[in-house]
């Protein structure tokens, strides 16, 4: 016999729950697939991680892209030393039936063609003054960019990028398969770390509304759309916090290590999984872990690159010069550059794509969140940072995000003037995230009351130390463990 009482108990407490974040993640998918499938072109900087994929294709691993356009035409990249050479190259592909569509001037010549049958590259490359024949999609207008790895970046989100070409095709849509899939899976991970962090029935509902929080901000799908590095950080960012709250050290290692590897920014991580981890371990132990694991995913992920380019120059390229280009002011001009603050108020925004809509041109895509939600999980984190170890994380999902934050605010100071708003996506899960965590810990009245006389304390004991009344001492102890 059916137990309905029981059976209304499970959907309402947990299957209702997962019911509705599938639905979320199926109309993110759908949304995002479908702006991806209508620009048919590059947005913003995915020129440069696109083009980087595509030669890591090409260079590192000896295979194709292939790119067919609609009418059943391949795409080639012809790569010629002089104005002199384009001539016999035009009229080659021309002759075969094929169609040139692009001529690059800048240095070096570089044509687009579209044509027939691939067979015809062969013919093409042993020609005269070609010095490379790439098969695929148009490549981006800028000198070197066939030749261009990205190298100051490190190589995890550019392999996702250049697989998905691999397998499906060197199509714009498919550039940003890898981001889409990546963001779908963040909402998933938002839900299951709210419900883990909150507990009780009420994570399960708070999960849902943190996830499409999260889906419905417009910065998270912005990045989610484009093959740029940013989304895969978020993603392995939030993971390596859900591992570290179900106590999977080893587990957080390794996605930390993998945000490190999709962008250097990922190890913004390691302090607080540090400080966990010495909860846990002995601290030489835990130094040498957090030290080492990034660093061999690191060398393992760049094994391919290592190959091509020699240790010492991918050590250069990678490491050396990413360090001290990253920790500089890297452009005067160009889209508008933002401070880590700024990004919570939404000054200077990063615009990724315009479309052109009524007879102008508008912000298709802006690396600009919800502001005013952002404003409130800030206000949020100071108001209960006097009893934040009392929240049923204890605290460790706000101070996780935090310190994250601060991060970009140390480098800022040190030299990276640099930044852009899209960096502020690392961010966004976890804010969404310890926003909910916070709300439901101060709706019991109990908590607010005892927050509230927390804070008349410690005002009062700021006046008195003014005064000259008081005086503070801090103290640092030495505990043994006990034997």
């Amino acid at each position: 016999m059916f137990n309905i009482r029981a059976d209304v108990k499970y959907v309402l407490t947990s299957a209702l729950p997962t019911i509705l974040v599938i639905i979320l993640v199926i109309t993110h998918f759908h949304y995002l697939y479908s702006y991806a499938l209508r620009v048919n072109d590059y947005i913003s900087d995915e020129c440069w991680y696109v083009s980087s994929a595509r030669n890591l294709i090409v260079t590192v691993f000896r295979g194709q892209p292939i790119y067919v356009s609609d009418d059943g035409l391949f795409g080639i990249n012809v790569l010629v030393s002089d104005y002199a050479n384009t001539y016999r190259v035009v009229n080659e592909v021309l002759v075969s039936g094929g169609r040139v569509v692009k001529q690059d001037y800048r240095n070096v010549q570089l044509i687009y063609a579209e044509v027939r049958e691939l067979s015809i590259t062969q013919r093409i490359s042993e020609m005269p003054g070609v010095l490379k024949v790439i098969t695929g999609y148009r490549y981006p207008d800028s000198a070197g960019i066939t030749h261009y790895l990205n190298t100051e970046h490190p190589p995890l989100a550019k392999y996702f990028i250049a697989l998905s070409i691999l397998l499906f095709g060197d199509k714009p849509v498919y550039w940003r398969l890898p981001s889409i899939i990546a963001s779908c899976v963040i909402l998933i991970t938002v839900y299951l770390t709210t419900r883990l962090a909150v507990g009780s029935v009420i994570g399960n509902y708070l999960g849902v509304v943190a996830a499409l929080l999260t889906s419905l901000d417009t910065l998270f799908r912005s990045l989610s759309v484009v093959a740029m590095l940013d989304i895969f950080v978020s993603l392995f960012t939030i993971l390596t916090l859900y591992l570290m709250m179900r106590w999977k050290v080893y587990g957080a290692l390794i996605t930390l290590g993998s945000a490190f590897i999709s962008k250097y920014v990922g190890l913004f991580a390691a302090p607080i999984l540090m400080y966990y981890m010495l909860r846990r371990m002995i601290p030489l132990k835990a130094i040498s872990y957090i030290v080492s694991i990034p660093l061999l995913t690191l060398i393992i992920s760049s094994i391919p690159l290592i190959s091509t380019l020699g240790f010492q120059r991918w050590w250069y390229e990678a490491l050396e010069n990413a360090v001290r280009w990253h920790l500089s002011i890297k452009a005067v001009t160009g889209p508008p550059t933002s401070a880590p603050w700024e990004w919570l108020i939404g000054l200077n925004p990063f615009i990724l794509h315009y479309e052109y809509v009524n007879g102008e041109w508008v912000a298709g895509l802006i690396a600009k969140g919800n502001n005013f939600i952002y404003l409130i999980a800030t206000a949020m984190t100071v108001l209960i940072l006097p009893m934040i170890r009392r929240l049923p994380d204890g605290g460790i999902t706000s101070i996780y995000t935090w310190c994250i934050f601060l991060m970009y605010v140390f480098i800022w100071v040190i030299g990276s003037r640099t930044q852009y708003s899209f960096y502020m996506v690392q961010l966004t899960p976890l804010l969404y995230t310890s926003l909910m965590v916070q709300l439901f810990w101060t709706t019991f009245t109990e908590n607010f009351k005892d927050l509230m006389r927390r804070w008349y304390t410690l005002v009062l004991n700021v006046v008195k130390w003014l005064l000259g009344e008081v005086s503070i001492k801090v103290y640092v102890g030495i505990e043994h463990p006990e034997s």
